[in-house]
């Protein structure tokens, strides 16, 4: 057959998912001007294909679940490297006086103050019992964030995931998620690392 008629075959199968395609062999060889057998032929290919398909999709999943993103914003690599110095002092100097500190699932703070006496203060204390941090820009799952790890002993085990919104070179919205159970898991698959969560239970 024709490569041309395969394809025709091929895109027929995927759109109709194959199974009411076989009841209709005769009606496609008449269309492509073939015989029916050879439809079969080629739907069993294109069956064949779609499943290597499917498989390569499933097994592939993580890699096309995030993009690392180049840090061209002074904010987001300072930030950055607050989270690996451990240093909540360095953090605060990017927030803005009425920042809005978003804690999915827990509460929300509003101004610098409090968030440096309340959020700041119960990170900068989970931090130092960590051993090292570190962090990385990336897009997941189509929004640009922080993802925050510790990394034990070479394993990195996924901490927070922080979203902020800069205006006039400070953070004026700090979003995390690290209370986000389900969606941390589902961070954390993507990112094919472990979870790190006993830290956090503390303060609940």
């Amino acid at each position: 057959m024709k490569t041309k008629s395969a394809q025709k075959i091929l895109l027929v199968a995927h759109n109709q998912r194959l199974a009411p395609v076989y009841k209709k062999a005769k009606e496609i060889a008449k269309i492509i001007n073939s015989s029916s057998e050879a439809v079969y032929a080629n739907l069993n290919r294109a069956r064949k294909k779609l499943t290597q398909i499917e498989h390569f999709k499933v097994n592939n999943k993580k890699e096309s679940d995030y993009l690392e993103i180049q840090i061209d914003d002074s904010i987001i690599d300072q930030l950055i490297q607050g989270f690996r110095n451990k240093n909540p002092k360095q953090i605060a100097s990017l927030l803005n006086e009425n920042v809005k500190t978003d804690i999915i699932h827990s509460g929300i703070e509003y101004g610098k103050n409090e968030t440096i006496r309340n959020s700041l203060k119960d990170w900068s204390k989970i931090a130092h019992k960590q051993q090292q941090i570190s962090a990385k820009y990336i897009e997941l799952r189509g929004k640009p964030v922080i993802v925050e790890f510790e990394n034990k002993e070479g394993e990195l085990c996924l901490n927070n995931i922080h979203y902020v919104l800069i205006e006039n070179e400070s953070i004026v919205l700090w979003k995390f998620y690290c209370f986000s159970w389900n969606l941390m898991n589902l961070a954390a698959h993507s990112l094919g690392v472990r979870l790190n969560a006993e830290y956090y239970y503390k303060f609940f």
